[in-house]
């Protein structure tokens, strides 16, 4: 029961955050390139475009979400179908033999 939800809770959060973050980089990427250029273009020069610094925003915010959405959405079932199993399995009478 605990390798079953471990594996759950490591699963939820490794595709939480990566999909979180990869929206997140998506999302504030075009914001970043399409309304804040001029700001940006102004606080970092020209080496930093636009996109590159809404992208990192977006992996910061959006990440911590996903992660928690993995938690609720990958480990939360993961975690009662473990104890649906385990009370299966303790109740389960011995074999007659």
């Amino acid at each position: 029961m605990t390798s079953t939800i471990s594996m759950g809770a490591t699963i939820g959060t490794l595709v939480g955050g990566l999909g979180g973050a990869a929206v997140g980089c998506v999302l504030d990427g075009v914001v970043g390139a399409t309304v804040a250029s001029a700001t940006i273009a102004g606080l970092f020069g020209p080496f930093i475009p636009a996109a590159a610094v809404g992208c990192l925003g977006g992996l910061v915010a959006f990440g911590a979400f996903g992660t928690v959405a993995g938690q609720l959405l990958v480990t939360a079932p993961v975690a009662v179908l473990a104890a649906a199993q385990y009370f299966t399995t303790i109740d389960t009478p011995f074999p007659k033999k």
